[in-house]
């Protein structure tokens, strides 16, 4: 997925539930959001989507990472181009995490942010 793909994706994930006879009739615009990218290092070319061996795996990567925060609030975070989670509600911890330019990986996400409830965070 490229990255013009990504923010079309973020921004249908991103979209407020308004529903008129069962069909979504709103959807959240570009000009509406935040956007914040980065190069992201990482210990393998998964680049968070996968649990990782760090002694077998010693090669460093770098990976772009995408953050598109909506209207609401709310987050869509992309690692290397592939979509890693959503948070619903972003902490000081999530906040931090883009300002030191590091956020967890997909599988990660959960221990990072104890804060988050499973449903609140797609991986």
């Amino acid at each position: 997925m490229k990255i013009d793909a990504c923010i079309d994706d973020s921004l249908v994930k991103l979209s407020p539930q308004h529903f008129d006879n069962g069909h979504r009739n709103t959807r959240v615009c570009i000009t509406e959001c935040e956007l914040f990218m980065w190069p992201q290092r990482w210990v393998d070319s998964s680049c968070g989507h996968e649990t990782t061996d760090m002694l077998c795996c010693p090669k460093v990567t770098s990976a772009p990472c995408l953050v598109v925060v909506g209207p609401m609030g709310d987050a869509c975070v992309y690692h290397n181009q592939k979509f890693a989670y959503k948070v619903e509600v972003p902490g000081d911890a999530f906040w931090q995490g883009i300002k030191g330019h590091n956020l967890p990986g997909a599988v990660e996400v959960l221990n990072k942010f104890a804060c988050l409830e499973k449903k609140e965070v797609s991986v």
